[in-house]
């Protein structure tokens, strides 16, 4: 999943990053993602997943839509 500049979640969700390379974006800065790498998105939080590296990103979702 790659989120939309600006999307936000009504529910909260945990996702780990499996493989690939990226940085989670968010108005407070930003956060590399590599394999191995968990974040917490909270509800209402802007956000984006950008790709960086690896084109295969391959993550595990928990909550969320």
């Amino acid at each position: 999943h790659v989120a939309e500049p600006g999307e936000k979640q009504d529910v909260p969700e945990t996702e780990l990053i499996l493989s690939g390379r990226g940085e989670f974006v968010t108005a407070e800065g930003n956060a590399e993602l590599a394999p191995g790498v968990a974040i917490f998105i909270p509800p209402g939080m802007e956000h984006r997943i950008a790709v960086t590296g690896d084109a295969g990103d391959v993550m595990l979702r928990v909550g969320g839509e």
